[in-house]
């Protein structure tokens, strides 16, 4: 039976067994069974009877009750077996007569925790919760199954058992348990005295060694013999045993058991008392006594004549010279003063030597000394020397007496000589202690009796000075001066003052001549002499100014004649600014640069002239303006006439011009010449706009280049001083303004004229808005060069010159005259009426060409961005065309820019000139900086050119700060302190510098933009021969594509796809429909091709019959758009030939899509043969661009493509063509006549020929049998073969697997077709095929004509060479006459 949480609750049994009956059965298992308030008529609520075993687990039994005895369980076994179990099982509130729970007539046992027993057979009782009875006192239990008290057996020996232990107990270090059942520690027996134990659970006490001892009962351990003594006996029970170390000895270990283990005192050392436990106890001997043995009780005094200073002494030391040592002593003694000893074995004071008369001992002397120079000693046992008093001196040494000191020399106490007198101080009389002082002004030599007056140049200001100081600089002085009080030489005295002030502060009045200015000694402010060529405006100002030559020979020495030193000197006036003083006769103002004379002008710098008539000068201009005009319509008539161009004498003038304009137009030159125009204009107002003061050598020719192109045409009427600035101005303004106007009345006039004959006549105001336009181009490029000019004309009205009249270290002042008129002083009424004239020519020139220029470019705006050009953009273009789309704003950016740095800076006050040059500074960085950030320019040179010319003026106007900084300091303080503060001792070294640095920029970034040029020239992207740049892509306004691809997806989708990306990499912008990419809505294919501009068909087969293709095909059609053919060629891709492809075609739309002239190519897959293609593609759309739509062709190149390469063959090549390849003859003569220096030899056998032409057509290997022949010998001669596929159907090109069927196996097997044959296509192809053949056949690039010619002469030689091997080699007429006539022009084309 085997039950789990069987619950027997309130059953009831008449006999046995109240909830189970189980009897004969074989195992009984019951787990977490329960049986509560069972009641039984006989025995137990569980009665097992003669069961084999029982297992009785987690189980209880609860207010059970039975008749009679067992309450709650009775169980037999019949196999009497101790198998039967029962474990965490409890019996409660169960009752029976007796009260007996359990009664088990055949073992059960029990499974009880480890320490606990349970009966296992009889009667159990009460209640019962698992095991409750413990193991008996000296038995332990280890097992969970015993039924008697003795449970595992009794305790161990040397252990003890409590009552209900698991395992025995160790007895205690110390103890010891001979006999088992020991029940608890106490029965444990402790070691006696004399013994110990130091483990747990021992039967047995161990003695103790010798060395220790036990006093006590139970020890663990025995006890060590005490320090400082030993214990020899063993199993001591007590102290008494120990015997201590001897004096001179110690012991620093316990338990030592022989006298060997004391240890004696080190020598040095000693110790009085027995037993000592350490070396501490040895303690060192005290100066004056030693131990030279170990193990001393006590340590010896020194002898006498000997001493020790140190403790712990193994022994004495010998007395030191000097001294005496006593007996026991610990240092020696010195002997007393006056005394003294050699000797070292002294032992009282006593026998010390005393010192001898005329000597000194001091204390611990070991010998006497003599006394020195300038002192002696009197009598015995001196111990020190007495110095001779004041007066005396002494030289020699060991004397008793001192000498007194001559006359002219004085001794100071203890002196050993007499000392003469020093500089600037004397002696009268002998004997004396001191020298008496000089008197201020006056110096003396050494031992001198009297002192002298110091001479002029120097001065003595205090009494005793040992000689005259030269006065401090710049100042000078007069015989026995006692302080200087004038400025010497080379300075000038800035204004008067007590002499102590300019003795004691002599830089702050005394200032160093102005350059080129004259001081003599004791000059002042007003007295500065200024010699010829000079002038300043005050005599009151230090400042001295070059007077300009103004284009005469040393002319600033003729007109100012400077002052005459000395004659003015005494009498000197302060003279009002712009004094006439410093001017020859006849001229006078600002340097001297009028004429005195009434409507006089001055010529050559120098002399004075009277003005001509206003009327005659007028006229003179009227015709010189009148001779121009004409000059430049014969000139534009005369290149309009083609004709002439072949004309004997005008022809080559005219050709050269062509040239001209062509190398200018491809170059990109109108962008280059803007720029260098720019920083000309801005470069050459540097001395006009910034008041910079440069050397002429600079100045000089910026001012002839400034003056070359300043539109003053009133200089041409009258000199500038014979028309005052006013007049100067109004025609300087006016004069453009009507030529501009005359000019573009010409351009309307000319369109009137033609208006009148034409038919119909078009509206008026249109033909003259035309007219306007015709023009435009001119009108701007005139505004361009004038504007700059004309503008800093204007605002030369504001420039003045600023000339200093105070003195130096006061407040600036200056006076200022007008740069272009200097009759006219600056803040005068006079000046006014001009600044009022100017500001309104500002509204003319200056703001309106801004505006003007604005206004245009804001109408081009949205034509520019979309890309469709008008009559406007085209007219206008001379601003714009040079740019980005992007920026196409930028030239108002750059006439803003010039507009600033040449004319709008003037507004700042001439006194504040220097901030001109600060803001022009800074405008020139942040434009540099724009412009390298922006890059607004279509070329790349043209990026790096601006950049440069900015950064040039950018160092140009740092250079002109240095210059003006310079300058300023140099007149603010009259010294050179602008050498220690800039570097630069002069202004050419700072100017030479600023050119150095400038030309080094300029060429530096002129290298750098040709290299980019150069770069962005190898990029491979389409670009226009004549220009070499990338062509303007435009797009009629309102369209949105350039190019719509009609294709079919079946053979066309992977082509256009192609076509498509190539095309946009191979020109950047241009737009491209194509349906996976764009197509949105099949139904609105009709919109899409109104929106594009050109529609390429791609002819492949299907094409035409898709009806989407179709609806694309008739919408072209209908809406006359410009078609491209593209055939695809290959059978394999879906190609077919041109009339294959017509035959699918509707015949309605025949006519219309193969007979009008539609452009046409065949679309290729080699890259070199594609290009081709993609060029024609191309040229086609641009020709229908608003850009080129008046244009009939467009020639196309790639960098890098063969056919544009001048190829040529720099080595003797030889071309074997055999007379049985037929075809091979004419294509080896076509590249022949196509590139220089190739031979054709046609010869039966290749004699020398270098190469072999293997042409291959339909024909090849066919028609004749010598070929093959001819192939394999070459091959095993190792001649190099060039093989040359033919594609023309027209010449029997066929596919390249033919040749697989008419080629000999043998050459096939033996790899004649491993090597690529160059393909070889007729029409616009045949030229890259001619290329790619000739460099097979070793061809390299010409890089200039010369070369070209070299290769030329070089094969023309060839064949003579060849002709006396008597080969068979010729060379068509029609090739010679090529390459002997070729020109570099045509070079350039190849």
């Amino acid at each position: 039976v085997a039950l789990e949480g069987a619950s027997f609750s309130e059953c009831t049994a008449d006999i046995d067994g109240g909830g189970m009956y189980v009897r004969k059965g074989g195992d009984v298992a019951l787990e977490s069974a329960r049986f509560v308030e069972c009641t039984s008529g006989s025995q137990a609520a569980l009665y097992i009877d003669a069961v084999e075993r029982l297992a009785l687990t987690n189980s209880q039994f609860v207010d059970n009750i039975a008749s009679q005895t067992p309450a709650a369980l009775f169980f037999t076994s019949s196999v009497a077996t101790s198998g039967s179990l029962l474990r965490n099982t409890t019996f409660f509130g169960n009752s029976a007569p007796g009260n007996i729970t359990i009664l088990a007539a055949s073992p059960l046992t029990w499974d009880c925790p480890l320490g606990y027993w349970m009966p296992n057979v009889g009667q159990l009782f009460g209640d019962l919760s698992g095991c409750n009875r413990l193991c008996a006192e000296g038995h332990y239990g280890n097992a969970s199954d015993h039924f008697t008290s003795d449970c595992s057996g009794p305790c161990w020996l040397g252990h003890f058992c409590p009552e209900g232990s698991v395992l025995p107990r160790k007895c205690p270090a110390g103890t010891h348990m001979p006999n088992r059942r020991a029940a608890n520690v106490s029965d444990c027996f402790p070691c006696a005295p004399g013994q110990y134990q130091p483990e747990s659970g021992q039967e047995e006490c161990l003695p103790c060694a010798a060395g220790s001892f036990s006093p006590n009962v139970g020890s663990a351990a025995c006890e060590a013999c005490p320090k400082g003594g030993v214990c020899e006996d063993a199993g001591a029970a007590s102290r008494l045993v120990w015997q201590p170390c001897p004096a001179g000895s110690f012991n620093p270990n316990r338990g030592s058991s022989s006298s060997a283990a004391c240890e004696l005192c080190p020598i040095g050392t000693a110790s009085a008392a027995p037993g000592a436990e350490g070396s501490e106890t040895c303690s060192p001997c005290d100066p004056g006594h030693f131990a030279a043995t170990p193990g001393l009780s006590k340590c010896e005094r020194c002898f006498a004549g000997s001493y020790q200073n140190d403790m712990g002494a193994t022994g004495c030391r010998d007395c030191k010279k000097g001294s005496y040592c006593e007996p026991g002593a610990s240092r020696p003694l010195p002997c007393e003063g006056g005394s003294y000893s050699d000797k070292t074995d002294l032992s009282a004071a006593s026998q010390c030597t005393p010192a001898a008369p005329g000597h000194i001992a001091a204390r611990g002397s070991t010998e006497q000394t003599a006394c020195g120079a300038g002192s002696f000693a009197r009598g015995t046992r001196n111990e020190v020397c007495e110095l001779c008093v004041e007066g005396s001196y002494q030289g020699a040494t060991g004397a008793s007496e001192c000498t007194d000191a001559d006359p002219g020399h004085f001794a100071t106490t203890g002196a050993t000589q007499q000392t003469p007198c020093a500089k600037g101080s004397y002696a009268a009389t002998a004997g004396l202690s001191k020298c008496e002082r000089c008197e201020p002004g006056t110096t003396s030599g050494v031992g001198s009796s009297a002192c002298s007056e110091c001479a002029a140049g120097t001065y003595a200001a205090n009494p005793g000075q040992g000689q005259c100081v030269p006065c401090p600089y710049p100042l000078g002085s007069e015989r026995g001066a006692v302080i200087c009080s004038f400025c010497q030489k080379d300075f000038y005295l800035l204004q008067s003052a007590d002499p102590i002030e300019i003795f004691s502060s002599p830089t702050d009045y005394c200032k160093p001549c102005p350059p080129s200015a004259e001081c003599s000694d004791n000059t002042a402010l007003a007295t500065i002499g200024v010699p010829a060529g000079y002038w300043r405006a005050s005599p009151s100002s230090a400042v001295l100014t070059a007077c300009r030559d103004f284009g005469g020979d040393r002319a600033g020495e003729a007109r100012c004649a400077g002052n005459e030193r000395g004659a003015k000197q005494a009498s000197r006036r302060l003279e009002e600014a712009g004094s006439d003083e410093y001017c020859a006769p006849g001229f006078t103002g600002p340097e001297c640069q009028l004429c005195a004379a009434e409507n006089h002008y001055l010529v050559d710098g120098d002399e004075c002239k009277e003005c001509a008539p206003r009327g005659a000068a007028a006229g003179r201009i009227a015709g010189i303006v009148l001779g121009l005009c004409v000059a430049c319509g014969l000139t534009v008539w005369a290149y309009s006439m083609t004709a002439w161009r072949k004309k004997t004498f005008i022809g080559p003038l005219l050709r050269f011009a062509d040239r001209s304009v062509k190398y200018y137009v491809g170059g990109g030159m109108t962008a280059k010449v803007k720029i260098l125009f720019g920083f000309y204009q801005i470069s050459t107002v540097l001395s006009s706009t910034y008041s910079a003061r440069l050397p002429d050598k600079y100045t000089g020719w910026t001012d002839k280049l400034a003056n070359a192109i300043s539109i003053d045409w009133s200089g041409f009427i009258l000199p500038e001083q014979c028309l005052g600035y006013g007049e100067r101005l109004v025609v300087s303004a006016l004069s453009p303004v009507v030529l501009i106007a005359l000019l573009m009345g010409t351009g309307i006039a000319l369109r009137l004229h033609v208006w009148r004959t034409a038919s119909p006549r078009p509206k008026l105001w249109a033909e003259a808005a035309l007219g306007l336009l015709d023009l435009t181009p001119a009108g701007l490029v005139l505004i361009f060069c004038f504007v700059p000019s004309i503008s800093a004309s204007i605002f030369r009205s504001w420039s003045c010159q600023a000339y200093t009249i105070s003195p130096p270290n006061e407040p600036l002042e200056q006076v200022s005259y007008m740069r272009q008129d200097a009759s006219v002083e600056c803040g005068t009424d006079k000046h006014e009426s001009i600044t009022g004239l100017a500001i309104g020519f500002i509204v003319l020139w200056p703001a309106g060409s801004l505006v003007l220029f604005t206004s245009l470019l804001i109408a081009c705006s949205k034509p520019l961005r979309a890309k469709s050009p008008n009559a406007l953009t085209k007219a206008t273009a001379f601003l714009h065309r040079e740019y980005e789309k992007t920026w196409y704003w930028w030239e108002a950016v750059e006439l803003a820019r010039k507009l600033v740095l040449t004319g709008f800076v003037l507004l700042i006050p001439e006194k504040n000139a220097f901030l001109r040059l600060v803001v022009a500074t800074l405008v020139c960085s942040c434009y540099a900086v724009v412009l390298a950030v922006v890059r607004p320019y279509k070329r790349v040179e043209d990026d790096v050119l601006a950049v440069a010319t900015s950064l040039a003026l950018l160092l140009l106007f740092l250079g002109t700060n240095w210059t003006t900084i310079f300058l300023g300091i140099e007149e603010r303080s009259g010294t050179d302190d602008a050498d220690a503060v800039l570097g630069f001792g002069s202004l050419n070294g700072i100017v030479d510098t600023m050119i150095v640095l400038v030309v080094f920029a300029l060429v530096f970034f002129l290298i750098g933009a040709v290299v980019a040029a150069r770069r962005v020239a190898k990029i491979p992207k389409f670009r226009l021969v004549s220009t070499t740049q990338p062509p303007e892509l435009s797009i009629v306004l309102g369209l949105t594509w350039h190019l719509f691809n009609s294709h079919i997806w079946s053979t066309g989708q992977d082509a256009v796809k192609v076509i498509k990306g190539e095309l946009q990499q191979l020109l950047p912008g241009i737009k491209i429909f194509l349906d996976v990419d764009d197509l949105e809505d099949i139904g609105a294919l009709e919109e899409y091709i109104r929106r594009s501009q050109v529609i390429l068909f791609f002819l492949s087969k299907g094409y035409f019959r898709s009806k989407n293709c179709l609806r694309e095909i008739r919408s072209s059609l209908e809406m006359d758009k410009p078609i491209v053919l593209v055939q695809e060629a290959d059978p394999a891709k879906g190609g077919a030939t041109l009339q294959a492809l017509r035959d699918e075609c509707p015949e309605d739309l025949q006519p219309d899509i193969f007979e009008k002239g539609w452009t046409h190519t065949i679309y290729m897959r080699v890259e070199e043969y594609q290009r081709v293609s993609l060029k024609t593609i191309v040229e086609a759309v641009l020709l229908c661009s608003p850009n080129y739509v008046n244009q009939s062709s467009l020639q196309l190149c790639v960098p890098g493509e063969p056919e544009s390469q001048p190829l040529a063959f720099a080595k003797d090549t030889m071309l074997w063509a055999s007379p049985a390849n037929a075809g091979a003859q004419v294509l080896a003569e076509e590249i022949a006549t196509t590139f220089a220096g190739l031979i054709v030899s046609t010869a039966e056998a290749p004699g020398p020929a270098t190469h072999m032409l293997l042409y291959l057509n339909e024909d090849s290997f066919v028609s004749d049998e010598r070929l093959a022949e001819q192939v394999k010998q070459a091959r095993k001669d190792k001649l190099k073969i060039v093989m040359a596929h033919e594609n023309d159907p027209d010449l029997g090109g066929c596919l390249f697997s033919k040749f697989f069927e008419t080629t000999p196996q043998e050459l096939i097997a033996g790899g004649l077709y491993k090597d690529l044959a160059r393909s070889c296509f007729a029409g616009r192809h045949r030229e890259v095929s001619l290329a790619l053949l000739a460099k097979s056949l070793g061809a390299t690039s010409v890089k200039s004509s010369a070369d070209l010619r070299s290769s030329i002469s070089e094969s023309v030689s060839v064949p003579q060479r060849a002709a006396s091997s008597r080969i068979g080699v010729r060379r068509t007429s029609k090739t010679l006459a090529s390459t002997s006539g070729r020109s570099s022009a045509a070079a350039e084309h190849v």
